[in-house]
């Protein structure tokens, strides 16, 4: 992490590679109010997988799993199947 913020103060002597870090500078509050209200959405999912799916898949059972099967979600990587036999409503909210 040290490594990389040097990195990009490295940057900021170069005029366009500066250009990366005052973008992220200048970003940086409406970046925290977006992984905010993204890890409060992300949580809510995780805690509703494991309320709909979680006694009847295992990648859903504990939170931690569950939190590494929304992620594979997010990235299309899911067992539809597995999910689907919990029931094809419930499956079909979760994924809505």
């Amino acid at each position: 992490m040290v490594v990389m913020l040097r990195l990009f103060k490295s940057f900021d002597a170069q005029p366009r590679l500066a250009v990366v870090t005052q973008t992220l500078v200048t970003a940086t509050q409406d970046m925290i109010h977006f992984f905010i209200i993204f890890f409060s959405c992300y949580f809510c999912m995780v805690v509703n997988a494991v309320l709909l799916f979680g006694q009847d898949a295992e990648n859903f059972s504990t939170l931690g799993r569950a939190t590494m099967a929304c992620f594979r979600t997010l990235f299309g990587g899911w067992d539809y199947d597995e999910m689907e036999k919990v029931g094809l409503l419930q499956c079909a909210i979760w994924f809505w």
